[in-house]
């Protein structure tokens, strides 16, 4: 008895020690924020024209793009046929672009909500568990627009993403809501002594966040190893197909989803800080299957290659932020450049094809008692569509918008930006513009007038990058884009008096109506308040004008009612500025 007594009384002892070892923690932060937003016209010349009578089809299409939803096949329009699986009298799938809200004449309000949570697990003082959830919903007006995208049905309804804002407009009873959560990160942290390793899905910022940003998503593990001013990282992105953003789901098949590899370094003396490095990826195919040309490629080869260099300066008066990325992409078959008119066996001989994409953004700036003043100026490729390259191209590569919202709102966020950077897998789903093929110059000046009361403006004028980099007629007055032969673009240099011209492409004679031949975007003015009411309450106030520049007379074909009908393919000299306020209320616990 005594030697159980003794057994058990040491195990106690060791349990009394090494419990409070073992233990884990939990604990959450959160975010809740409540925005409204309205967006509306200061007169009736639309960027797509002046149509203000939707009962002879002339509704469908705002300021802000494309915006159909359950429109009659059988209603008298200008809209494209439905799409597959559709029939006379069905409903058209979902059309909408990136701020894709209002319709001619019409202006546009609405409100939404989002919670964010992010719970932390501490297993113990070396090993932590991270997760980002967000309280969103379905915006049952937002889908897929054709069969064969992924998430939409055989009718060719999309199903409507998952976002982070949830809008209250969706349903009429309030216990029969769309909000979900969705569980958008979760990860872990390991601190050995030598180094920090991260694994799972995580924010990806570096730099001053034109390429990653807090907005930027990463899966796999980064390694990152501290040497006196120096992070080395070593990243790795699990499983990336060919198109870059998703995965292979048939492990059985001949696509060899290639990881994506990154070796980046920061170095940080004093004040100045810098870092770079290259990410990179290798993807092979035997067979590989791209539906929007419907046929098999065969062998695939893809080498892709992202550099970024930043810098970073900060003295308590005096700060300079600059930026460049850079990145090329080389495959051995099918075109990558649009433009080369030779048949398929010319194509596929021509390989392998490169193209190219780079964007740079500079900030400095002084602070002086309450007051900061800020210059920027930013640059973002673009395609260059008069390029007779046939085994070499430039495409577009947006800005990430976390490092423009400070000095713009509506130019790039609205479908008026003009600059494509809203389609396909560049769109971002929650509320925010990306600026491409364009340069532009803002300023921004702050000051404070209490610790807890910021006012603010700024100015930004912006620019068409290639002033031949544009179709002339190049949208639709439906908001659709027009490709070169297109018999809009025709009939809109006809009503503008621009007669047709050759030119060579890839070795081709084509017929063109020209490029536009005025870049300006426009300018816009932003004025702000930033007030911290109580202590974890903050409320933010934003009012923008966007004037739309000389770029949109060649550029957009418009619409209008002439002699009870819609007219289209119309030139218009001017366009009406567009305002915008902004208004939200942010708790942080």
């Amino acid at each position: 008895m005594r030697k159980f007594l003794a057994i058990l009384f040491v195990g106690l002892l060791i349990m009394a020690v090494t419990a409070p070892a073992i233990a884990w923690e939990f604990s959450m932060k959160g975010e809740y924020e409540f925005r409204f937003r309205y967006l509306g016209r200061t007169g009736q010349h639309d960027l797509f024209g002046y149509d203000t009578n939707p009962a002879i089809g002339g509704g469908e299409v705002g300021f802000a793009g494309p915006n159909i939803y359950g429109y009659p096949a059988a209603t008298a329009h200008t809209l494209p046929a439905p799409t597959a699986g559709g029939t006379a009298g069905n409903l058209y799938p979902m059309i909408i672009t990136q701020g894709g809200l209002s319709q001619f004449g019409s202006d546009a309000i609405y409100n939404d909500s989002r919670l964010t949570l992010f719970p932390e697990i501490k297993v113990n003082p070396a090993i932590r568990v991270h997760g980002v959830m967000t309280i969103g919903g379905y915006r049952n007006k937002y889908a897929e627009p054709a069969v064969g995208v992924p998430g939409t049905s055989s009718a060719g309804i999309g199903v409507p993403p998952f976002e982070r804002y949830y809008m209250h407009q969706t349903t009429d009873n309030a216990y029969d809501t769309a909000s979900l959560i969705s569980v958008e990160q979760f990860r872990a942290t390991i601190q050995f002594p030598w180094c920090v390793l991260s694994i799972g899905v995580k924010d990806f910022p570096f730099g001053i966040g034109i390429s990653t940003a807090n907005s930027t998503r990463s899966e796999g593990t980064l390694l990152v190893v501290p040497y006196g001013p120096f992070r080395f990282m070593v990243g790795v992105w699990l499983a990336r197909n060919a198109l870059n953003a998703n995965w292979g789901t048939a492990p059985d098949s001949d696509l060899k989803p290639y990881y994506f590899e990154g070796y980046l370094f920061t170095y940080q003396s004093g004040n100045f800080e810098a870092g770079g490095g290259p990410i990179l990826q290798n993807l092979h195919a035997k067979n590989f299957y791209d539906g929007s040309k419907a046929l098999g490629r065969g062998g695939y080869d893809q080498r892709l290659a992202n550099w970024t260099a930043y810098a970073k300066y900060n003295n308590g008066r005096f700060f300079f932020n600059a930026e460049y990325d850079w990145t090329t992409i080389s495959v051995n078959t099918a075109a990558v450049n649009a433009n080369y008119t030779g048949t398929a066996a010319q194509n596929n001989a021509l390989s392998p094809k490169h193209s190219e994409y780079y964007h740079w953004l500079v900030e400095l700036g002084a602070m002086a008692g309450p007051a900061k003043a800020t210059l920027m100026a930013a640059t973002a490729s673009g395609p260059v569509l008069n390029n007779p390259n046939p085994t070499k191209s430039y495409g577009s590569w947006p800005i990430n918008y976390q490092a423009v919202e400070p000095y713009e709102w509506l130019m790039f966020t609205t479908y008026g930006g003009g600059n494509d950077a809203f389609t396909g897998l560049l769109v971002p789903n929650d509320g925010h513009g990306m600026m491409a093929d364009a340069f532009c110059y803002a300023g921004r000046l702050d000051y404070a007038i209490a610790a807890n009361l910021n006012l603010w403006g700024t100015y930004m004028w912006a620019h068409r990058l290639e002033k031949q980099g544009y179709l002339f007629g190049g949208k639709n007055s439906n908001g659709t884009p027009a490709t070169n032969g297109d018999a809009n673009i025709a009939a809109f240099a006809a009503n503008a008096g621009r007669a047709a011209s050759t030119m060579q492409v890839g070795g081709v004679t084509s017929t063109t109506y020209g490029y536009v031949s005025d870049g300006y975007l426009g300018w816009e003015a932003n004025l702000g308040v930033d007030w911290k009411l109580l202590e974890n309450l903050n409320m933010y106030f934003r009012y923008a004008y966007w004037q739309p520049g000389d770029w949109f007379k060649e550029a957009y074909q418009t619409r209008g009612i002439r002699g009870g009908a819609v007219s289209v393919n119309n030139p218009m000299d001017s366009r009406d500025a567009i305002n915008a306020f902004h208004g939200s209320l942010q708790i942080n616990f």
